[in-house]
């Protein structure tokens, strides 16, 4: 057995391909994170306030208990996380997950969970500034809205799942097609075509059996 040449490539990722994979990480992570800046500030914008009454100097209570603002507050964060999951999803598929593969993808999962995560912080601090402030000057019995609170933190997944599910379909429809094209080629191949002057091959007759040839 003859030893393996020195100047033979080795198998494995080179450390330019690492380098490339994580700047395609990063790029795909940063660029879908960033969605979650407009998303917080509708998040902020549309959820309902808690109607609470200011009882003493930074103290408030909940004016109705039963009030459905935590629900929905909660609701909306969860739409437009879907909503963020599906556009981010299309568009990071259309423009890194074609080009770029598994890597990009990840990269836009991870940074759909970022985007999440940046959504609560600036729909959590929307408002919050002010809140503080007349809670703490405003006069007992007086009516505030309160700011926003995420009750179920189980609705940080909503982005990343709809992005992922857009991901997955996408690819699976891309790769049904190829499929589809390739066997519909193979059906055609094995049935055999029509030679360009519209005749059959002489190799076979119209039923597949060799030709009739007069001795």
């Amino acid at each position: 057995m003859e030893p393996q040449d020195a100047a033979a490539p080795r198998s494995g990722l080179s450390l330019p391909s690492l380098r490339a994979a994580a700047g395609v990480f990063g790029a795909s992570a940063a660029a879908t994170a960033v969605c979650g800046i407009p998303a917080g500030f509708l998040w902020g914008a549309l959820a309902p306030r808690v109607l609470v009454r200011v009882v003493s100097k930074g103290t408030a209570e909940i004016v109705q208990p039963e009030t459905s603002a935590f629900i929905a507050a909660d609701l909306w964060f969860c739409l437009i996380g879907v909503a963020g999951g599906l556009l981010t999803g299309v568009l990071g598929y259309l423009l890194a997950v074609r080009r770029r593969g598994p890597t990009a993808a990840a990269g836009l999962i991870a940074g759909a969970l970022g985007a999440a995560a940046v959504t609560l912080w600036l729909g959590d601090n929307y408002g919050l500034a002010g809140f503080r402030h007349q809670l703490a000057h405003s006069p007992p019995g007086t009516q505030l809205h309160a700011s926003l609170a995420l009750g179920a933190t189980g609705g940080l997944v909503f982005w990343p799942l709809a992005a992922a599910l857009v991901i997955t379909v996408s690819e699976f429809a891309v790769r049904f097609r190829g499929w589809s094209r390739a066997l519909a080629r193979s059906r055609a191949d094995s049935r055999g075509r029509l030679t360009p002057g519209g005749h059959w091959p002489r190799s076979v007759d119209c039923a597949g059996d060799p030709p009739y040839r007069p001795a």
